[in-house]
């Protein structure tokens, strides 16, 4: 099965990890943390952890739905050392497009239990030398927009994808 490389990781391939453990956001109530990171060809995809403090209310979502008005999401950003950004919260590129990127999406997730939620993301395509800059803003859980950098070098190369 091939898939656009925008999209997912490339399915012949195992990637490469690369040692990232980051706070993405934090408030009282909850936390967003990067607490993976793996390199292939053509991206990135890492693994988010989601910590609450109290369970999410049946009319709180994270990610973005088919519920009407579903309020204040999680948004998770990127800024590429070249000025690109994306978002995810962006809409996916129209299906057999091939958009120019960078491309933010959100993958699978499952919960931990009422207080933990993981989740995983895409970039694509990887980012040139310079600082990756990452953002979180999460309104409803009281997480203000934050923003932190990762050098781009130091995760691009740590070698080639198997």
């Amino acid at each position: 099965m091939v898939v656009d490389e925008w999209r997912a990781a490339p399915m012949d391939e195992l990637g490469r990890a690369a040692p990232v453990r980051l706070i993405l956001g934090s408030s009282d109530s909850a936390v967003v943390a990067m607490t993976g990171l793996v390199v292939y060809s053509t991206g990135l995809e890492f693994r988010c952890d989601i910590l609450l403090r109290e369970p999410l209310r049946p009319d709180q979502h994270i990610f973005p739905s088919f519920v009407p008005d579903a309020g204040p999401l999680l948004k998770l950003g990127v800024e590429f050392p070249h000025g690109g950004r994306a978002t995810s919260l962006d809409d996916d590129p129209p299906h057999r497009s091939h958009p120019r990127g960078p491309v933010l999406r959100l993958g699978g997730s499952y919960s931990g239990g009422a207080t933990r939620v993981v989740l995983t993301a895409w970039l694509w395509p990887l980012p040139g030398p310079g600082p990756l800059v990452l953002f979180c803003e999460w309104p409803d859980e009281g997480i203000a927009p934050t923003r932190c950098e990762l050098d781009s070098a130091s995760i691009v190369h740590v070698g080639r994808p198997v």
